[in-house]
């Protein structure tokens, strides 16, 4: 038996998108203001990056990984 597979459109998965970057911008932003600061140091703003990195792959590899097979907007959206 083959099951047929709907794909979400571009406004659906644009949708999607936002509701998760909405929900990354929270730690993304606690950690700034806890570690960061006003500070404009060029050692501060790389590590911030890395941070906003490793939280961005954390976040999706653990939710594409798991049992739901979908980030929470894609979750959320269905």
């Amino acid at each position: 038996m083959t099951e047929q597979l709907n794909y979400a459109g571009f406004w659906l998965r644009f949708s999607a998108a936002i509701i998760d970057t909405l929900i990354l911008w929270i730690p993304c932003s606690l950690f700034r203001l806890v570690f960061v600061g006003d500070s404009e140091s060029a050692s501060l703003l790389v590590v911030d990056f890395l941070q906003m990195t490793l939280i961005w792959c954390l976040y999706y590899g653990f939710l594409e990984g798991s049992r739901k097979e979908g980030t929470l907007g894609k979750q959320i959206l269905g």
